[in-house]
């Protein structure tokens, strides 16, 4: 409900920055792509190097399969521990 408030009102940038702030990147990615903001592939960018860096390969190759990046994806899941995954 948040969301629909803030972005029909024409705040996008805050309505992404809520989302960053309670860590749900995955939704602040959402409405930056369906707003076309200019920052949405630094934000996954971002994101995803967080993911590596805390030691999240799994959300990370979800990220990379979701984008279409296979390759990368299969990688990561091996990486994590997780063959049944990759083979999917």
């Amino acid at each position: 409900q948040a969301e629909h408030i803030l972005v029909d009102q024409g705040k996008v940038d805050e309505c992404i920055e809520m989302y960053q702030t309670l860590h749900r990147w995955d939704d602040a990615i959402r409405v930056a792509d369906s707003r076309n903001h200019p920052q949405r592939e630094e934000m996954r960018r971002q994101y995803f190097q967080y993911l590596l860096e805390s030691g999240q390969e799994e959300q990370a190759a979800q990220l990379k399969e979701r984008e279409g990046d296979f390759n990368t994806a299969i990688n990561l899941y091996l990486k994590g521990g997780f063959p049944a995954k990759a083979v999917q």
